[in-house]
């Protein structure tokens, strides 16, 4: 592999992320311009963020611009042990049940070229150790033969877990995390570059059928929103309003997580709740969180129950009826340890 190319002038490179990648975020463009001097080594790259973050767009961006021109990639979250080995390093006739023909790998196929290794933190601790001795060696054994085959790959590996979590609690190999992280890029969520959000919609909104505005106070929510999934979640959001045909995106028109900014996977059970239930008991707690419930969309809707009621899909009579045989209850009230 020839580890000096030719480096991209400066305005080839920016056009080049430009094309690849939608960022207006300083932090961002930080993480990526570290692309422009991988072209100097043949060493690994490990690219972290959460899922939606743009982590297949970044390894691609780097085969292009360090100029392999060829990238062979595996999900490593789809394969069992054997099937992982089999498809890292390909196999011969007959080594198991169903392998009817030789098999060459990905690893053999990507000499002189690139190895996408996205999601390699699903691999187990068998697999771990021997990916890292391929790594090292730049040679392995088909599984089933006794002859090594030698490839000159480079790898690229992705996560969209906490590494060091991962390495602290045992579950993922520091060595391996020191073999294929000589170089690393870090893309932020978009909760943390909030530039990026109207940029992003306006991306995808250019690419529909019609024209769709959204209005001031649709936008502020938008702009104050997590986007748990990031940039799959803006995709997926605008193409909901494309197909119930919304060509005004007022608050109305968003989902209720948006406008209420809940993220479905973060907890909203905190300690202070679970103490509760331990102290009260689990009846006791409920009946008192149901009425605090009741109460604040009382005060939402101005005291009138019969929209509080409307809001939360029951009857008047049940909401009345269950704040009347309850007013007794609060959280001042607790059960003796």
């Amino acid at each position: 592999m020839n580890r000096f190319r030719n480096h991209l002038k400066d305005a080839e490179f920016e056009a080049q992320i430009k094309n690849s990648y939608i960022t207006n975020s300083p932090t961002l463009l930080k993480e990526l311009y570290k692309i422009k001097n991988f072209s100097f080594s043949d060493k690994p790259i490990f690219i972290s963020g959460e899922t939606g973050t743009g982590k297949t767009v970044v390894a691609e961006l780097i085969d292009k611009i360090v100029g392999y021109n060829k990238m062979l990639d595996i999900n490593c979250s789809q394969y069992t042990d054997e099937l992982i080995a089999s498809e890292l390093f390909g196999h011969v006739r007959g080594a198991f049940t169903g392998a009817n023909d030789d098999k060459v790998g990905v690893l053999e196929r990507a000499n002189n070229g690139i190895i996408f290794l996205d999601e390699i933190h699903a691999l187990s601790p068998k697999a771990q150790k021997t990916l890292l001795k391929a790594i090292e060696e730049k040679e392995f054994y088909p599984v089933g033969s006794d002859k090594k085959v030698k490839s000159n790959f480079r790898v690229v590996s992705a996560t969209c877990e906490n590494i060091f979590q991962l390495i602290q609690s045992g579950q993922f190999r520091e060595d391996l995390y020191a073999r294929i992280s000589t170089f690393s890029i870090n893309l932020p969520p978009i909760r943390e570059r909030a530039v990026d959000i109207m940029l992003l919609i306006e991306h995808f909104l250019s690419k529909q059928p019609f024209r769709i505005l959204i209005n001031d106070e649709a936008e502020k929510i938008l702009k104050k929103y997590d986007w748990p999934r990031n940039t799959r979640e803006i995709q997926d959001l605008v193409e909901n309003w494309v197909a119930h045909g919304h060509r005004l995106i007022t608050p109305e028109v968003l989902p209720v997580q948006i406008k209420t900014n809940i993220n479905p996977n973060k907890e909203i059970v905190s300690d202070f709740y679970l103490d509760l239930i331990e102290d009260m008991g689990l009846r006791e707690f409920l009946i008192v969180f149901k009425k605090e419930l009741i109460q604040g969309m009382v005060r939402r809707h101005r005291g009138v129950v019969k929209h509080a009621s409307a809001a939360m899909g029951t009857s008047y009579g049940n909401l009345t009826g269950f704040l009347r045989s309850n007013s007794h209850k609060s959280f001042g009230t607790r059960r003796s340890l």
